[in-house]
């Protein structure tokens, strides 16, 4: 009252609404000019939403969005943009990405992606989130369970379930004349993949390829199926991460959560009933946990008080929550994979039958099955792989935030001057363009055109590491990726020595990106026929 009758109303009104301006100016309007002050190229943004208004309103998926920046700024090394009100930098210099993933990781160390373990506790101790030592202890105890003998154990159960695939294919083919049996790719590499995935990480039979409302693969569905409110809600926890805790928004649902919890809880249950153990990723997990080598550090003390018990609590959520990372991980990524190199192959015959001649040449090297070693041998496929990874990528960018202050060169291509460049301040996120450099004809001619030649030895040589990412670089690099490769080139294997996959004309080219999901998802249904093998 003493204030109000001092400066009276009208004063106080006026105040107010110049300290509301400058919060308004500091907050959404200073950040638009940041760049264009410290002298960076950049692209204009608008208004509270930066660069991302295209991303907010669906008209794009953000990896493109990031893309479209990367070309926007052609001959510079790297360039400015704003992420709703935060300033950030996106890299196009493969060597400055060589930097930023590799030499000096301990300056971007952090994916910029937060969650807080009492929000969403399985998403927050995966470990693509969690950031620092926490990262560095989880990363060392699970990266056990990805080597290359560990894949080689588990291989044999790889084979039974593209056993399993052969004999529904077949059965499938049968039932459907001459034309062949037309399917939808990515909805059948997504169930083999969850039927896989159970197996070799759960020790669970699910007959995903045969059942698509196993609820598994409905889990599958509900954690990755885009849809706009979905695409939202994991933008605004990738770009805001502090609007994403004051509206309490989750990557995985109760749901999903719920179901994981319950499902390592009764699988371990049932194990230390009958006193059986499993060669398998929830094996090895439920041992890390045991070992103290799987959780926060800041929840130690929690964990003690808890005692040896595995199955409740924050080791419940430890162990599940790198269980259900397996499971996105193994599913999305290789389904993916696997669906587009089929419908590559679907398209270009001469390049199927070249593929299809080298597995039946590794097999009959190895006794006429599908082995570990077999697939590591076969030159072509991994070719394949590659330039499917090219073209689809499963992460079209990824951003690390800035964890210690780093000085850039200048932005100039060709300026090689050692001073001038600008500097990185703590908490700034960086963009690595993946989608960008897949498509740059500067690092790959002709682009848009599927060529496995591009991974020829000579023709790795001839381009930079550092333009291929499809699962990342560095030391955070995808953990699972031999785990990834081994399963999805041992179906395309099992597929293409059995089958011949032609072209369906309910299948439109180019393909699209769908903007409601984070990942590479095409909008456009794969329809592929498949006919058994002329003899």
């Amino acid at each position: 009252m003493i204030f109000i009758d001092s400066f009276g109303v009208t004063e106080v009104v006026i105040l107010l609404i110049t300290i509301l301006c400058g919060l308004f100016y500091w907050a959404f309007i200073a950040p638009l000019n940041y760049w264009g002050r410290k002298g960076v190229p950049n692209i204009p943004g608008t208004l509270i939403f930066g660069n991302l208004w295209d991303a907010i309103t669906l008209k794009g998926a953000i990896g493109e969005i990031y893309a479209d920046l990367y070309f926007k700024l052609k001959g510079k090394r790297y360039g400015g943009f704003v992420k709703f009100h935060k300033p950030g930098i996106i890299v196009r210099d493969p060597e400055l990405i060589k930097n930023v993933l590799l030499r000096d990781f301990t300056h971007f160390h952090d994916n910029d992606v937060q969650m807080h373990p009492k929000l969403d506790p399985l998403m927050a101790r995966n470990i693509f989130v969690v950031p620092g030592e926490n990262w560095k202890k989880i990363r060392s105890g699970v990266t056990p369970a990805f080597t290359a003998q560990k894949i080689k154990t588990i291989f044999p159960l790889i084979t039974e379930n593209c056993d399993r695939l052969k004999v529904y294919f077949r059965e499938m083919i049968e039932k459907s004349g001459e034309k062949g049996w037309e399917i939808e790719m990515k909805d059948m590499a997504a169930r083999f993949m969850t039927e896989n995935v159970s197996s070799c990480a759960f020790g669970l039979q699910t007959d995903a390829i045969r059942n698509p409302d196993n609820e598994f693969r409905q889990m599958g569905k509900q954690l990755l199926e885009p849809t706009p409110m979905k695409a939202l809600v994991q933008l605004i926890i990738m770009v805001q991460p502090t609007l994403s805790r004051i509206l309490r928004l989750k990557f995985f649902s109760t749901d999903i959560t719920d179901f994981f919890r319950r499902l390592v809880k009764d699988v371990l249950s049932k194990r230390e009933e009958t006193g059986t153990t499993r060669n398998d990723f929830l094996q090895m997990l439920t041992q890390l946990c045991k070992q103290g080598k799987l959780g926060l550090i800041e929840e130690e003390k929690e964990k003690q008080s808890e005692g040896g018990d595995i199955l409740s609590g924050t080791k419940l959520d430890d162990i599940a929550a790198q269980a259900v990372g397996f499971f996105t991980d193994g599913f999305e990524t290789s389904s993916s994979l696997f669906g587009f190199t089929i419908f590559e192959m679907a398209h270009n015959p001469d390049m199927q039958q070249r593929l299809r001649e080298e597995v039946f040449s590794a097999m009959e090297r190895h006794g006429g099955h599908l082995t570990y070693e077999g697939i590591q041998e076969m030159e072509y496929m991994e070719m394949v792989v590659q330039e499917t990874l090219r073209l689809y990528p499963p992460v079209l960018s990824f951003t690390r935030i800035c964890t210690k202050r780093y000085q850039l060169p200048p932005h100039d291509e060709g300026d090689d001057s050692e001073k001038g460049g600008v500097w990185i301040e703590e908490g700034m996120p960086v963009v690595i363009p993946v989608y960008g450099l897949h498509r740059d004809p500067i690092h790959y001619p002709d682009p848009e055109v599927f060529d496995p030649e591009r991974f020829t030895e000579e023709g790795k040589k001839e381009r930079h590491r550092f333009v291929h990412l499809p699962i990342g670089e560095g030391p955070r690099i995808c953990i699972g990726i031999r785990f990834g490769l081994a399963q999805t080139k041992s179906a395309i294997a099992t597929v293409l020595a059995n089958y011949e996959v032609l072209p369906s004309e309910r299948t439109n080219k180019p393909i699209k990106i769908d903007p409601n999901n984070f990942l590479f998802t095409s909008k456009d249904k794969l329809w592929v026929r498949f006919r058994h093998l002329k003899q």
